[in-house]
């Protein structure tokens, strides 16, 4: 587990803008055997050269708010960011602004290169901010926008941002242009009933032990599991980008508030996404649209092995 010993702000320029992560430097405990772990769902290519990476801290704090009018998160960043004392005072919607829940980010660093508004090719301003004056006159850099959103298995579409309810899984594919490294060692892996697996980018417990009880009270749906593995070496994920300039992400988040990125895309295989018809077809299967009731056996180009004393939770409801 990580031990939190101390907590710093990073602050890293992106040309004439800057984003603040509130961090936690730690120091990871000899763990279990490494896993090896493959990342089959992006095609990252960087055609701007503008290819700008903050952030190196095991875990930290991201503060992001919804545009609920455009669908847009966007992170608190420079000049004038909210700080998390703030943000934790702040009502959960202002006017049209809506907060996500404080975000302990689980990855160690990552390279955020343009907003999903910005041209493919840009070489200048390729980071929209936002001056929010209904949030203290604060500063906030669009970071995602949300292509389509539903629960999973029930295909409700009626839905709003945050922990979903036990037995369902919050689906939401964003365009979003940034790469995330994840360490070796520790991570939590989800897989879902057709194969495709996840893994945890963030999650809304305030500590590395409140993270691990936030897993254990997730309730996922049949066929569904959370497993615990060892990373052997680094993992660098990135965005299904296309030629309009989006990058995609499937994100999927439990009902005990833990993200996901989907990472292992199993070939011919179904995926959540299928069900949505606003969804974009790059982040869907070629198959046809699942059968929630029906989880799907075991597949045989699985993508990555879990260390022999990893914690399972294959339970009967979503996380």
């Amino acid at each position: 587990f990580i031990i939190i010993n101390s907590i710093m702000y990073t602050i890293t320029s992106i040309g004439r803008v800057s984003i603040i992560l509130l961090a936690a430097v730690g120091t990871l405990l000899p763990g279990l055997r490494g896993a090896s772990i493959e990342y089959s769902c992006g095609n990252y290519n960087d055609p701007s050269g503008n290819y700008v990476c903050f952030g190196d801290g095991e875990e930290s704090q991201g503060l992001e708010v919804l545009d609920i009018t455009k669908f847009m998160i966007y992170v608190a960043s420079e000049d004038t960011p909210m700080s998390f004392e703030e943000f934790q005072s702040t009502p959960s919607q202002v006017g049209k602004w809506k907060l996500n829940s404080p975000r302990n980010v689980q990855f160690q660093s990552n390279c955020f290169f343009k907003s999903p508004t910005a041209p493919v090719d840009c070489t200048d301003d390729c980071v929209e901010i936002e001056r929010i004056k209904a949030l203290n006159d604060t500063t906030w850099a669009a970071l995602a926008l949300n292509v389509c959103v539903g629960y999973f298995p029930s295909g409700d579409t009626d839905v709003e941002l945050g922990a979903p309810p036990p037995g369902q899984i919050f689906v939401s594919p964003i365009s979003k242009c940034q790469n995330m490294t994840f360490a070796a060692g520790k991570q939590y892996l989800l897989t879902d009933q057709f194969d495709n697996t996840y893994i945890m980018h963030a999650s809304a417990a305030n500590s590395s032990e409140g993270v691990a009880d936030a897993v254990s009270e997730a309730v996922l749906p049949e066929g569904w599991s959370i497993e615990e593995a060892t990373l052997g070496s680094d993992l660098t994920i990135y965005p299904q980008m296309t030629d309009d300039g989006s990058c995609y992400y499937t994100i999927v988040r439990d009902s005990a508030d833990n993200s996901y990125h989907m990472i292992g895309c199993s070939s011919g295989r179904q995926r959540p996404t299928d069900i949505f018809e606003s969804c974009p077809a790059e982040i869907k299967s070629t198959t046809a649209p699942p059968s929630p009731s029906t989880p799907s056996g075991a597949s045989g180009d699985q993508r990555f092995q879990i260390a022999s004393a990893s914690l399972a939770l294959v339970v009967l409801a979503l996380v």
